[in-house]
């Protein structure tokens, strides 16, 4: 089970529509709370080099980046599935 989110928390805050326009390959963004936000891929490959790139070129402020893991429960469902 691939992990296809990427955590970011930026200091200078773009909206979403700023975020989907801007990064190549986003399906979705959803916003955590102040500058934190969980951008979701359908390829990860390069995304996170995708995101630092687009961030530096805006002034965006990248304080912290980091792919997800998948949680307890995507991996209990994914399976669940299979089975059947």
């Amino acid at each position: 089970l691939t992990p296809n989110t990427i955590f970011v928390r930026l200091l200078e805050m773009p909206s979403v529509e700023d975020l989907m326009k801007k990064i190549e390959g986003i399906e979705s963004v959803e916003e955590l709370g102040g500058p934190n936000y969980r951008l979701k891929f359908a390829d990860m490959k390069g995304a996170v080099e995708r995101v630092v790139q687009v961030s530096v070129k805006n002034n965006w402020r990248i304080d912290e980046i980091r792919a997800e893991k998948s949680s307890m429960h995507d991996i209990f469902s994914v399976m669940s599935k299979r089975k059947k």
